[in-house]
């Protein structure tokens, strides 16, 4: 990963396949954080995983 919207896209789709693999977790609070560094990349990545559709 090079880019901020790289690990962005890199993030949504790892949470993507995290709720579709662990479907209980479907419809439940979802909180993310980040330390040190994260905060230059945190304020994207719950952006990116709410707006990105990962269809199989």
């Amino acid at each position: 990963m090079s880019t901020t919207e790289e690990t962005a896209g890199d993030v949504a789709a790892f949470v993507a396949i995290f709720f579709a693999h662990f479907s209980k977790f479907q419809g439940r609070g979802f909180h993310m954080a980040g330390e040190s560094y994260a905060d230059n990349t945190s304020p994207y990545l719950p952006l990116r995983c709410a707006t990105t559709s990962h269809a199989s």
